[in-house]
């Protein structure tokens, strides 16, 4: 997706990734524009570049730059389901006992910085970076607005999780109606395929899950619509957030507290991307 946005939107062509995603042809293709300088920047994940390093990818050019963008998740996944990410730091230590030398650039937008829950010192242990240089930013953003209003009880003697349900359903369907974005957040797998299920059947290809179990091929279709704007909302995991690249969404929906603040404002400041 970043690859895309790249060429679509900054007229840049010397960009490439390299994922288990595409075929053996086209990846022995990709490194070999690679090797020829036909191509200078190179997304990757870091279970390949653990897996085969960068030496036979860059082969004989220079690295002149390495960036790894959401570092906040160095100790987050590395801890919890991705161990590769806790290897990073020996594989940088690894490549620069060869004597390369290289300017080494992180980035995350919601990285805490100090106290009980700090994340970028930790981090900073982790990928045994010495001597960086810290910029660190502010959070707020000017072009938010939050709005909280109390539940109301009817009566019915409805689950509280169906009345949230049935809210945000009935909000969902006057958005699409004005063509706004909106995303729709949840802590659980469970919750965004049963706000989904329940939808009238008419406003399902507007409206779009997305977590990390759909089927690969729903996966792609979904990010497709959603590219070319065939579709205005996800119903979504923490997964959404770390795939795609999302700008110009009106409305930000939580059907329930996100794990962390981290992630709280990572996923709220999608609605401050607007180009």
């Amino acid at each position: 997706d970043q690859v895309a946005q790249l060429e679509r939107e900054r007229g840049v062509n010397n960009a490439t990734f390299l994922n288990s995603k595409i075929t053996f042809e086209e990846r022995q293709q990709r490194i070999q524009e690679i090797h020829d300088g036909k191509t200078s920047i190179i997304y990757l994940a870091p279970e390949l570049l653990l897996a085969s390093g960068l030496q036979p990818i860059v082969v004989k050019r220079s690295d002149g730059l390495i960036v790894i963008d959401e570092v906040n998740t160095v100790p987050f996944w590395g801890r919890d389901f991705r161990p590769d990410y806790c290897f990073l730091g020996d594989f940088l230590k690894t490549i620069k006992r060869t004597g390369t030398r290289f300017p080494l650039l992180c980035l995350t937008a919601t990285a805490v910085y100090s106290g009980p829950d700090d994340v970028v010192n930790d981090t900073i242990a982790e990928l045994d970076i010495h001597n960086q240089i810290l910029h660190l930013g502010n959070v707020k953003r000017d072009n938010i607005n939050f709005e909280i209003k109390p539940g109301v009880q009817d009566g019915s003697g409805k689950r509280v999780e169906t009345v949230k349900q049935e809210l945000i359903i009935e909000r969902l369907i006057k958005y699409v109606s004005k063509g706004e974005k909106t995303l729709v957040y949840c802590p659980y797998r469970s919750q965004v395929d049963s706000i989904y299920g329940a939808l009238p059947t008419e406003y399902k290809i507007k409206i779009r899950r997305y977590h990390s179990k759909i089927h690969d091929a729903e996966r792609k279709i979904t990010e497709r619509d959603y590219r070319y704007g065939k579709s205005l909302t996800f119903i979504c995991t923490k997964a959404f957030g770390i795939v795609i690249c999302a700008t110009y969404i009106k409305h930000i929906i939580h059907f329930s507290p996100s794990a962390n603040l981290s992630y709280y404002v990572q996923q709220l400041c999608r609605a401050a991307r607007d180009h």
